[in-house]
């Protein structure tokens, strides 16, 4: 129970470092017209099963810096669920665009977009352009030898969005 527990708040209380640490100005200036974007490349089920636990990221943040903040977050890979949340319950959806929110929480959107990072990009870019651009963009412990992900696709969509002032981080596992 305990590994799980750790496993499932790393994700949001990672998030909460990261923006608070590194990129407080931007996630500050975040507004319902332009929102604190955050792509999370090459998630799973891990990430989907229970997409209410990013609710933990918004609130710590909202409360800490004691304002109304609004977030986005994509949860993009090839293994995402794609689900909605229905009344508490996730329920299968359809993969056409524009994505819908698979969770909504006083400031927080959650999408799912069961893609590869370019192909995700490529949708959002023809959705909403520039008004999609992540202010942040996360791989949690990113299998980077795993063969079936197009890593270096989605590496260098990673960089292009870095060298347009995107913060990267990338986060790996220990034993």
């Amino acid at each position: 129970f305990g590994l799980a527990l750790s496993a499932y708040l790393s994700f949001p209380l990672t998030l909460c470092d990261i923006a608070l640490r590194f990129d407080r100005p931007n996630v500050l200036d975040s507004s319902e017209e332009q929102p604190y974007i955050i792509h999370i490349v090459g998630a799973g089920y891990l990430e989907t099963v229970n997409p209410n636990m990013w609710g933990i990221f918004s609130r710590i943040v909202r409360a800490k810096l004691q304002e109304d903040l609004v977030f986005k977050v994509y949860l993009i890979g090839p293994e995402v669920e794609n689900t909605q949340q229905t009344h508490g319950n996730p329920t299968p959806k359809s993969t056409r665009s524009p994505p819908e929110a698979a969770y909504t929480d006083p400031g927080l959107t959650i999408y799912t977009l069961p893609f590869t990072y370019s192909k995700a990009c490529t949708n959002l870019r023809k959705e909403g352009g520039v008004r999609n651009k992540p202010n942040l963009v996360v791989f949690f412990n990113a299998g980077l030898s795993a063969t079936q992900y197009e890593w270096d696709q989605s590496i260098r969509e990673a960089v292009s969005h870095f060298n347009k002032g995107t913060l990267l981080a990338v986060t790996g596992g220990s034993r």
